[in-house]
């Protein structure tokens, strides 16, 4: 009878751990399925800095920015920049951080602190959050949807090696929003040259 009972018990166990690998090896190729169908943000800064150009979207006063700037940014760079960030990246936070709180938006900006640093150049929390916080009141859509966008000519201002201005950017049924920009001179590997705040 015991041999019978512990012969059960080890098929049991056996049974487990296989459901256990099985459940791993299903999560691992979940997880490198995800990461190939994604564009790393290291990726999307190098296509930012590169020359290649799939006709994004200038803001209205872009002319009057870049005649401002000097650096070694081109103004295909900006473009691709503003483009991205506007289509892509607030749309993004509005749908993920909608409802997160100060401690939530922190702990998202510390798990994903090198992303945001490529997508937006930010690289500390009370900034992030500043950010966020502008998102949730300004983009409140369930179907974010881009109308416009604009620098007003009399928020440029130069100083020495950065730029800055206002992005204001207009999505279907929500507020403007504005988003405090600094443009620095120099292209940098691993970090956004444009902060957005």
């Amino acid at each position: 009878m015991k041999s019978k009972k512990q012969h059960n018990k080890k098929i049991l166990i056996i049974i487990c751990l296989l459901s256990i690998l099985l459940v791993i090896c299903v999560g691992i190729l979940i997880y490198y399925s995800f990461i190939n169908t994604t564009i790393s943000p290291q990726k999307q800064l190098e296509y930012i800095n590169g020359e290649e150009w799939q006709d994004e979207l200038y803001p209205d006063g872009m002319p009057a920015l870049f005649r401002n700037y000097s650096g070694s940014l081109t103004c295909q760079n900006i473009g691709k920049s503003f483009d991205y960030v506007v289509n892509i990246i607030i749309p993004q936070y509005a749908k993920i951080l909608t409802n997160f709180n100060q401690t939530q938006i922190e702990e998202y900006f510390e798990t994903n602190k090198e992303m945001i640093r490529c997508d937006i150049g930010i690289t500390n929390k009370e900034d992030f959050y500043n950010l966020i916080k502008k998102v949730q009141i300004s983009v409140k859509s369930d179907n974010i949807e881009f109308e416009k966008f604009y620098i007003p000519l009399d928020s440029i201002t130069k100083h020495s090696n950065i730029t800055k201005a206002e992005l204001h950017v207009k999505y279907k049924d929500c507020d403007e929003l504005v988003l405090n920009i600094r443009i620095n001179g120099t292209k940098i590997s691993n970090l956004s040259s444009i902060q957005y705040k």
